[in-house]
C-alpha cells in the first residue's frame, strides 16, 4: 500500500484537470440530448422516443453531478423528473411542456459554455417545471 497522499494543492489541480477532461466529452452528451428532445417533442407518445431523451438527460445529470457542476446536474434533474414521469405514464405530455424542456436544454448549453471558461459554479435560474404552470 502506497504512503502517497494528495495535498489540497494537488487534488485541486487533479479536480481541475479532469473537469476539463469531462468539459471535452459532455458536448457530445449535450448535442445527443438535442436530437433525443427533438425527436421526442416530434413523436411524444412514442414510448422508446421518450425514454431516449430521459436516458440521455439521466446520464448528464450524473455524470455532471461526480465531476461538481451541481447546476448543469440540476437543470438535467429538472428535466429528467419530467420525462421519466411521462415515460411511467404519471403525466401526460402537454405542449406547454416544450417550452420548459427547451428552457432547460438552453440552460444547459449556457451553463457549459459558462464552465468551458471558468470552472466555478454560475448564478444561473433553474428553470423549474413547478413554475411555468404560474406564466
Amino acid at each position: 500500500m502506497s504512503n502517497y497522499k494528495f495535498d489540497d494543492e494537488m487534488e485541486r489541480k487533479f479536480m481541475e484537470k479532469m473537469k476539463k477532461q469531462y468539459l471535452s466529452t459532455a458536448q457530445q452528451k449535450i448535442n445527443n440530448i438535442e436530437k433525443a428532445l427533438n425527436d421526442f417533442i416530434n413523436n411524444p407518445h412514442n414510448k422508446e422516443k421518450t425514454f431516449e431523451a430521459y436516458r440521455i438527460t439521466h446520464s448528464l445529470k450524473g455524470s455532471s453531478a461526480s465531476y461538481d457542476f451541481q447546476r448543469l446536474s440540476e437543470v438535467a434533474h429538472e428535466m429528467e423528473s419530467i420525462l421519466k414521469n411521462i415515460y411511467n405514464g404519471k403525466i401526460q405530455y402537454q405542449e406547454s411542456m416544450k417550452n420548459f424542456l427547451f428552457d432547460c436544454l438552453n440552460t444547459i448549453k449556457k451553463l457549459f459554455e459558462y464552465y468551458q471558461k471558468d470552472l466555478n459554479e454560475p448564478e444561473i435560474k433553474i428553470p423549474k417545471f413547478s413554475d411555468y404552470g404560474k406564466k
